[in-house]
């Protein structure tokens, strides 16, 4: 092989990489979204219900023109007070102390289909379904038998961490179009048989 063609071989192969690590760069981004969400802890025979704030954020690892890869933390912060602690219209300044917090923290890898799949999909509607790992501290009512025989019930907070199954739908609004609603469904089944499966609901907003 003669000099000449070493070195345009070089330039090629230089102008290439240059290339493909360009488009790695451009087909990588990263969105957010923030909202409500809602948790049904099954343990034992009760189901416990908590609600609070959302906040997701999402990493494209891989982008096309229709679909992408992501990487992301859907996390949830909220909780519920116990059965009669606090109601009616007035402070009572035992609902801190009796107050039983939630938080949800899964890393899921998502695969996501047409509209805002990414920043620049101008599609109205999308969706993505994927799964990944959580965990889960959370409010659950444990059944206990007292030295009479009667069964009694025991408000508290349990951790739990397993597999995440989950998916949902994006819907586009508004004049500005990176706005858009995000709808997901979470369920996670705690690696131990004592702990809490937790199935989950989020509504959110992204910009």
């Amino acid at each position: 092989m003669s000099t000449v063609n070493f070195h345009a071989m070089k330039r090629i192969v230089l102008l290439v990489f240059c290339l493909f690590s360009t488009h790695i760069v451009v087909s990588q981004s990263f969105m957010q979204t923030f909202g409500i969400n809602g948790f049904m802890d099954r343990y034992q025979s009760k189901t416990t219900i908590s609600s609070g704030l959302a906040y997701t954020v999402r990493y494209n690892f891989m982008e096309k023109e229709k679909m992408s890869i992501s990487v992301g933390l859907p996390m949830s912060l909220g909780g519920v007070a116990k059965d009669g602690e606090y109601g009616g219209y007035y402070y009572d300044a035992s609902y801190l102390k009796n107050f039983r917090f939630m938080i949800d923290i899964p890393l899921v890898v998502n695969f996501n289909f047409a509209g805002l799949s990414t920043p620049d999909n101008k599609q109205l509607f999308g969706g993505f379904v994927g799964g990944g790992i959580g965990y889960h501290f959370g409010p659950v009512t444990k059944e206990k038998v007292d030295s009479y025989g009667y069964l009694n019930y025991d408000e508290t907070t349990q951790s739990a961490a397993g597999p995440v199954l989950n998916g949902g739908f994006r819907l586009r609004f508004g004049k500005n179009d990176n706005n858009y609603i995000e709808a997901r469904g979470s369920y996670m089944k705690s690696f131990l048989k004592h702990d809490a499966d937790v199935i989950g609901i989020q509504l959110t907003f992204g910009w």
